[in-house]
């Protein structure tokens, strides 16, 4: 197995699906209070979520990685820890951490490395080691992956604006809005804070949302970390930033779903606009509210998870959204996985990347030449295509007139549509998921960037 993945849209052929057994309502801290008294958590109380709630999110993730083994893809599964259980370090003490579902919040592949993320919230402090066993076991199989994480932040009260929450949720809707494209929400910048959730890959172009669990500082310390890529740091109309992937959600090359209540930067569209990739506004929710106990919204509709450019997995009850995606050309794959919000997100939550080396078939698509390889939800691989070798009785090969624009380094060409350098679709790859994806990659994907605008 081969660790390696650039963006978010090549072929699947490595999953890490998460676990919802032992997740609890997390007690309070700077970062996150709980307020569910209705259901039987009222402000400032914690423990472990329903038995029934457990058995019915378990039930869900159980059939979604029986749905991806029977495409051929490979799933594996992190260890639960006892959640329950207080924990701390010299400098702070936490009465509960938090759950093992959203491998994505914690994991991202990038290229061949595997990062930890910081994580910002002291109930999710020790969660990666509910992932340990599994990123060790790819670091002996794999002598070329790179194994790194983020600096552990240390979470002290400088780490959080006092009064946060009592403040905040006191002002009107468009002074919030403002807080939040000025990054001015419940983190400081005392120490460099991030989710890997927040991190939206394109090639050698890394998109990181500014959030209630990124701060500036990560996002630079991203940028000094990875010096071979680009990393924007962008914010979206969103009161409650957290995680990018229902909001901004890149599909295949070419193409961007977009939440519309959660407006994006101009100089983001813009940024899109010239590299020729279409912005797509999500469909309308089926849903208006999140289930019980759930901090997730109802924008879990567009959290979805790419198996390959022409295949994508949607929430079973979203058919407004399947419907969109049809259209645009995409073979959809429902999922029942409404049961699985109060664990921590949707279909693309944790996200660690894991390789593979199986073929899996191509199929035509609209907009992106398709690419075969490896991914996992917490993708660890995904395919990359390199130069195409065209066989001896074949004519020149072309590239689809709805195919971003590539010049032979790999770079994005600026106002020619269809004149893309023609990669090969045969070379294996993998890549990272929402539960978690990893690729093996060719030059192509590791040196796709979007032209600066200017």
């Amino acid at each position: 197995m081969k660790v390696g993945s650039w963006n978010e849209w090549d072929p699947l052929r490595h999953v890490v699906v998460g676990r919802a057994d032992g997740t609890v309502v997390q007690a309070p801290e700077p970062a996150v209070v709980r307020d569910w008294p209705e259901h039987g958590f009222p402000r400032g109380t914690h423990g472990p979520l329903p038995e029934e709630v457990t058995a019915a999110a378990n039930e869900q993730l159980d059939n979604f990685a029986r749905v991806l083994e029977e495409r051929g893809i490979r799933v594996d599964r992190p260890r639960p820890l006892d959640f329950g259980r207080p924990v701390g370090t010299p400098e702070w003490s936490q009465q509960s951490m938090f759950g093992a579902m959203p491998v994505r919040d914690v994991l991202v592949v990038i290229g061949n490395e595997l990062l930890e993320a910081t994580m910002s919230f002291r109930s999710r402090w020790f969660e990666f080691l509910a992932h340990r066993p599994l990123i060790e076991s790819y670091f002996h199989a794999d002598p070329d992956m790179r194994w790194e994480a983020a600096p552990k932040p240390r979470l002290t009260e400088a780490s959080y604006r006092p009064g946060f929450w009592e403040e905040y949720d006191a002002l009107p809707f468009e002074e919030q809005i403002a807080r939040a494209r000025a990054g001015e929400l419940v983190l400081t910048e005392a120490e460099p804070l991030f989710d890997a959730a927040d991190i939206a890959r394109c090639g050698k172009d890394l998109f990181v949302q500014q959030s209630l669990a990124t701060n500036a500082a990560g996002i630079r310390w991203l940028r000094q970390h990875l010096p071979e890529h680009r990393v924007h740091g962008v914010t979206f109309g969103n009161a409650h930033p957290m995680h990018i992937d229902a909001t901004w959600v890149p599909l295949r090359p070419g193409l961007v779903l977009h939440c519309g209540e959660r407006p994006a930067e101009e100089e983001l569209l813009h940024h899109l606009e010239i590299n020729d990739w279409q912005v797509v506004q999500a469909a309308t929710p089926g849903r208006q509210t999140p289930p019980p106990l759930s901090a997730c919204s109802r924008w879990l509709s567009m959290n979805v998870l790419v198996l390959d450019p022409g295949t994508v997995c949607v929430e079973a009850s979203e058919t407004a959204q399947m419907e969109q995606l049809d259209r645009l050309g995409f073979e959809v794959v429902p999922v029942p996985f409404w049961d699985v919000a109060p664990f921590g997100g949707g279909l693309r939550p944790p996200r660690r990347r894991a390789g593979g080396l199986l073929p899996q078939a191509v199929r035509p698509v609209l907009r992106p030449r398709v690419r075969r390889g490896l991914t996992a939800l917490f993708s660890l691989s995904a395919t990359v295509p390199g130069p195409r070798r065209a066989p001896e009785d074949a004519g020149p090969a072309r590239a689809s007139a709805s195919c971003a624009p590539y010049d032979d380094q790999g770079e994005v060409r600026s106002g020619r549509k269809g004149s893309s350098a023609a990669h090969d679709p045969s070379l294996p790859g993998f890549r990272l998921l929402p539960i978690y994806r990893m690729s093996t990659c060719s030059w192509w994907d590791r040196n796709v960037r979007f032209r600066t605008p200017t």
